[in-house]
């Protein structure tokens, strides 16, 4: 015999995000150490991904 159709399992609750974290001010040396890798790849002609990555 044909079993009966087996209803879907209820969709579990969207968990919400997590709100986002405060934007933390970077000290200025971080700022200029990302501004002379920047300088650096942006000589180099590589994306400014990579350089974000490095960070």
């Amino acid at each position: 015999m044909f079993q009966p159709f087996q209803p879907f399992q209820p969709f579990q609750p969207f968990q919400p995000f997590q709100p986002f974290q405060p934007f933390q001010p970077l000290p200025l040396r971080s700022l200029r150490r990302l501004r002379v890798l920047a300088g650096a790849s942006a000589r180099q002609g590589s994306d400014f991904k990579a350089t974000l990555l490095v960070l």
